[in-house]
């Protein structure tokens, strides 16, 4: 059976086909090495789009309640203590989202 244009096989031929698939494999290796790293970096991210996500979530509900309590002043009505109090108050930070790939 020839082997790469030779009629026998050698010793010769038999070394470069064994050293092509171990390099072969080592870049197979290389691949899924950089791979993982790939999707640990792609998680950070999802990660931090979460928090900002989140952080623009309570960013927008204050602004909604003190839109809310600026309408009432404007229109004349004076807030009640109660009222403050809520304003004041923050809400509980909500944790962000954990999505995996």
């Amino acid at each position: 059976m020839p082997l790469l244009g030779a009629e026998k096989v050698s010793g010769g031929h038999l070394n470069i086909a064994t050293e092509r698939i171990l390099r072969d494999i080592n870049h197979l290796m290389t691949l899924e090495s950089s791979l993982n790293k790939i999707k640990v970096g792609a998680q950070s991210a999802l990660q931090g789009a979460n928090e900002v996500s989140a952080t623009l979530g309570n960013a927008k509900a204050s602004l909604l309640r003190t839109k809310t309590l600026l309408d009432k002043v404007l229109s004349g009505a004076i807030p009640t203590a109660e009222e403050w109090k809520d304003f004041h108050a923050e809400p509980s930070q909500p944790q962000p989202e954990t999505n995996s790939l």
